[in-house]
């Protein structure tokens, strides 16, 4: 509550008060006096609680704001910690699939080398075959034309 709120209330609570204690007092001089005092003192003690609970919700506002500007903080601490944990596995799941990939050209060729020498293989293997049958058959042809 702001000061004058407080003393405007305050004042109201005065001047019922006195207003009540003049009405009761009936022009008698010493009841008045007594009803001015206990009024002031009444006035007093409510201006006193009322500044006691301004400064209770000041400080209840106080520690909500510290409350919520502490837990912003841890979540945008989280978020930065989750971001970065996000940003390294993603990273490693990159290296990862550039080593398979890597890994599968190099088996690739590997495969491909030993299929273009298992075809030269092959052929060479077809190419002494076919002299062999090609020999054969002269020797063949030779031995029935000489006997």
């Amino acid at each position: 509550m702001n000061g004058n709120m407080k003393r405007t209330v305050g004042m109201a609570m005065l001047m019922a008060f006195m207003a009540g204690g003049l009405a009761a007092c009936d022009k008698e001089e010493a009841p008045a006096d007594e009803a001015e005092q206990s009024m002031e003192e009444s006035a007093n003690e409510a201006e006193q609680s009322m500044e006691e609970a301004g400064a209770a919700a000041d400080e209840a506002m106080d520690d909500t704001a510290a409350a919520t500007e502490e837990t912003m903080d841890d979540a945008a601490a989280a978020t930065d910690e989750a971001t970065d944990e996000m940003g390294a596995a993603a990273d490693e799941a990159m290296n990862d699939a550039e080593q398979m990939a890597d890994d599968a050209g190099q088996a690739m060729d590997d495969a491909a080398s030993e299929a273009d020498q298992m075809a030269d293989e092959a052929m060479d293997d077809a190419g002494q075959a076919m002299e062999d049958a090609g020999n054969d058959m002269q020797d063949s042809v030779e031995e029935e034309t000489t006997n």
